[in-house]
């Protein structure tokens, strides 16, 4: 039996269930109504993802489709590349992908074929707002 590990209330008047065990969680995704009061349960959009960077030269020749479906099987749901910009603007694929697993608990590593892939903590780029140049937002700030 599985174990409710946190519930709490957000802002727009929904719950979050936290469990502790992957059919305890179907199990609250399945229900309609709880103590006879409707209800819909949906997982969360960011909180059942983590992101992870990787770097691997010989995966510069796959594309990110690919890299999709053979990874499935570790818990990778989606793969960004990051392209660097030479001297002369063309944009090239780079040794570096951030992966999007599906799940809260990561591996240390992924195996693509033979080839053991270290896994490393990704952070993103900080957001700023390209008119006042300010960190942490996107407002409509006057115009100067």
């Amino acid at each position: 039996m599985g174990i409710l590990t946190d519930l709490k209330r957000l802002r727009g008047g929904q719950f979050l269930f936290k469990t502790n065990i992957e059919t305890y969680n179907e199990k609250l995704l399945g229900l309609s109504d709880l103590a006879e009061v409707p209800m819909k349960a949906t997982p969360h959009q960011t909180l059942n993802l983590s992101k992870r960077m990787i770097r691997c030269a010989e995966l510069k020749h796959a594309s990110e489709e690919e890299i999709i479906s053979e990874l499935a099987d570790q818990g990778v749901v989606d793969c960004f590349n990051i392209k660097v910009k030479s001297q002369d603007g063309v944009r090239w694929k780079s040794n570096t992908y951030i992966l999007t697993f599906g799940t809260s608990t990561l591996p240390k590593h992924i195996e693509i074929g033979f080839i053991y892939i270290h896994i490393e903590i990704y952070i993103p780029n900080p957001l700023r707002y390209f008119r006042c140049q300010k960190y942490g937002h996107s407002c409509l700030c006057s115009l100067w």
